[in-house]
């Protein structure tokens, strides 16, 4: 990812992290498609069905335009409480999981202060959360699969209506086609509806992957690789000299400059000792020697 500890590590907390690269970019990288390509096939199917009954019977052209506003309708009504569920969602399992890994790490201490049932209270509030979203998301899918369930009945009762009226016409092989096809209209309309529905709500998951490309990166001067510049120079550094030239440097944009206009030389060989008070910036320097932390301005 090449961004900085102080400005994404520090201050992301791990279940974030933890909830973006398994299960939003398995999301995006395993279901989307395929829900997708379901998608397109139920949506020519139906379209189908939908060109047979126009050929067969040309009264049902007058319940489409009726079954297009609906279904329109009825989209722009849910999708929205769909999207903001599923966010909901993956925002509640970010804080369990980090909760979850915290409290691992520090059970020893845990124990020690006798605070297990606190934890476990709290964790069962975490967990109530996310069940209490997770169920949100359910109940409005539920919501719009009902509500499409009773949309293509309807179409469905017109249609098998049409065909009982015109059984007495000539070409009787397209009626009964018609019928064979029109019974399985439901189940396509539903699963082409629900399938473009679970399309737009899961690219919230893809939408919190591409935010991953907004994460601020690590400066790197120069366009060599790291690998040819170690083969080019393989006894790197051939020397241990250190030289700070007007370092100035602060953990965050927004705090104040801890590193201010530092300029000193530690020569080949030389040994040193940093002494100051407790915040003058003596682990500073060394944060800034490994880039934990970037400097500002300045070089060294």
């Amino acid at each position: 990812m090449n961004a900085p500890i102080n400005l994404y590590f520090d201050v992301t907390p791990v279940g974030r992290i933890l909830n973006r690269f398994t299960k939003d970019l398995s999301l995006a990288e395993t279901q989307i498609q395929w829900s997708i390509g379901g998608m397109l096939i139920c949506s020519y199917q139906a379209a189908s069905i939908v060109l047979v009954a126009l050929i067969v019977v040309k009264w049902v052209i007058l319940l489409l335009p009726v079954l297009i506003y609906l279904l329109v309708r009825l989209y722009k009504r849910s999708i929205s409480s769909m999207r903001e569920t599923t966010r909901v969602e993956s925002n509640t399992k970010g804080p369990l999981l980090s909760y979850m890994g915290e409290t691992f790490n520090g059970a020893s201490t845990i124990r020690a202060f006798q605070r297990q049932l606190d934890f476990l209270n709290t964790k069962d509030d975490l967990l109530n959360n996310n069940i209490v979203a997770s169920r949100m998301v359910m109940g409005t899918q539920s919501w719009f699969s009902m509500r499409i369930g009773w949309i293509s009945l309807t179409m469905l009762a017109f249609s098998t209506l049409f065909c009982v009226f015109y059984r007495s016409q000539d070409n009787q092989v397209f009626v009964a086609l018609l019928f064979s096809y029109i019974l399985l209209l439901n189940d396509f309309v539903l699963w082409t509806a629900n399938s473009f529905a679970f399309v737009e709500q899961k690219m919230v998951n893809v939408d919190r992957c591409i935010k991953m490309l907004d994460i601020p990166q690590e400066h790197v001067r120069g366009t060599k690789a790291l690998r040819d510049f170690f083969d080019e120079r393989e006894d790197w550094p051939e020397r241990g000299r250190i030289v700070f030239d007007k370092v100035n440097l602060r953990y965050r944009p927004n705090t104040e400059v801890i590193l201010r206009d530092l300029t000193f030389e530690v020569k080949p060989r030389e040994k040193i000792g940093v002494v100051g008070r407790t915040g003058a910036g003596k682990s500073t320097i060394c944060l800034s020697l490994s880039r934990i932390v970037e400097i500002a301005s300045g070089t060294i």
